[in-house]
């Protein structure tokens, strides 16, 4: 069960893991992000994989989802996404039929910065990891902790540098953050 953010990557990931061995696949896109998955299974009939290895699952997580956990013929479930959803996933495996689970929650990654640091670096990395992919990202720097001597001067070159940003359509190219 994979995420709107990235999702042919998340797809991919998640396949590779189940498929590599021997495994089939049942996956379930993100409700708002169905084509990425159908394109792809199409593309592995057409590449040679035989019927049933993969199979796509789109529509709502509280219905297509808790019909996959709750399955008796599932033995894993991967699921990346919220902390509260995957509380609920993990309770209907444990129900269901006890099947193993691998979860990825959201936190918001911190970002660590020492006075030692290149801070014009720091600087460019921080916004980087905050900004990129609009910070729909699980492993964002959402928190960053700078150390105290450098704190002020950290901060007004982030504020400096944000200014400079273009906020605006996402799909236009000129545009840094929309």
């Amino acid at each position: 069960i994979v995420p709107w953010n990235y999702p042919l990557m998340m797809l991919a990931w998640k396949m590779a893991a189940a498929l590599t061995p021997g495994n089939t696949v049942v996956l379930k896109p993100a409700q708002v992000t169905p084509l990425t998955a159908l394109k792809f299974a199409e593309l592995a009939v057409k590449a040679g994989f035989p019927p049933g290895v993969i199979n796509i699952l789109p529509g709502a997580g509280s219905q297509v989802g808790q019909a996959i956990l709750d399955h008796p013929d599932v033995r894993k479930v991967g699921f990346t996404g919220s902390t509260p959803v995957g509380k609920d996933i993990m309770r209907s495996c444990a129900v269901s039929n006890l099947k193993r689970v691998s979860l990825e929650l959201g936190g918001k990654s911190p970002l660590v910065i020492f006075n030692d640091c290149d801070l014009d670096r720091a600087v460019r990395q921080s916004l980087s990891g905050c900004f990129f992919n609009k910070g729909e990202n699980c492993i964002a720097s959402g928190r960053l902790f700078v150390e105290e001597s450098i704190h002020d001067e950290f901060v007004q070159r982030v504020v400096d540098e944000i200014k400079k940003m273009k906020i605006g359509d996402p799909l236009a190219r000129s545009v840094d953050h929309g």
